[in-house]
């Protein structure tokens, strides 16, 4: 069943903010909710890295990378940004779990599949995510309109908030190919943020 919040058709206004950032219990529950363990898996990927969801349903096998602390995954962008390495931590657990079940190990083959299907080796596409989308934000609950890339709007945010972090990494996470690009999408965020704050600070909001 299609769930008509949930935006299919992306463009460079719905990385804006022009709609709510997810919250820590949205961003769960739809993480919870999801339809299969490979969906969990995308869904975690999204909720940890400032990630195109397209990146990530260009990944094979062989862009996998295990390593002492976990797994090492490398996206490629059609941006000037091309190929960089993006570190996974929370997503492990599921990502072990579902490389032991994943059909083929060959380099070459597509991480993500559209089908269990062991005869089909077609990859998940970009339409087939939104309604694994879809599914998890009914089951979830969740009335307001949601796309793929709130993730990416809402951890990007979250990395330019966080100090440890500085806006260089931040774009080479987020692979975007220079810097007024990703502050032209996400600066009016953050700076909203920042006068909001200035306000709970002089206790004129909570």
């Amino acid at each position: 069943k299609w769930v008509k919040w949930v935006n299919t058709k992306i463009s460079i206004k719905d990385q804006k903010a022009d709609s709510p950032l997810l919250t820590d219990l949205e961003r769960k529950a739809i993480i919870d909710n999801a339809p299969t363990l490979r969906d969990r898996v995308i869904f975690q990927i999204l909720n940890e890295n400032p990630t195109r969801p397209r990146d990530i349903l260009n990944l094979t096998r062989g862009d996998v990378c295990p390593d002492e602390y976990g797994y090492i995954i490398k996206l490629h962008s059609k941006t000037k940004a091309g190929f960089r390495d993006v570190r996974l931590i929370h997503t492990v657990p599921d990502l072990r779990m579902y490389l032991i079940h994943h059909k083929d190990n060959s380099p070459e083959a597509p991480l993500f599949y559209a089908h269990n299907n062991l005869t089909n080796n077609t990859p998940l596409k970009y339409n087939g995510l939104l309604k694994a989308l879809a599914t998890a934000v009914a089951k979830a609950g969740i009335k307001r309109r949601i796309t793929l890339y709130d993730f990416r709007r809402t951890v990007t945010v979250e990395y330019l908030r966080d100090p440890r972090y500085s806006d260089k990494e931040v774009q080479v996470m987020g692979g975007w190919s220079d810097f007024s690009t990703m502050m032209n999408v996400y600066g009016k965020v953050t700076s909203q943020m920042a006068a909001d704050k200035k306000l709970e600070v002089n206790n004129l909001k909570k």
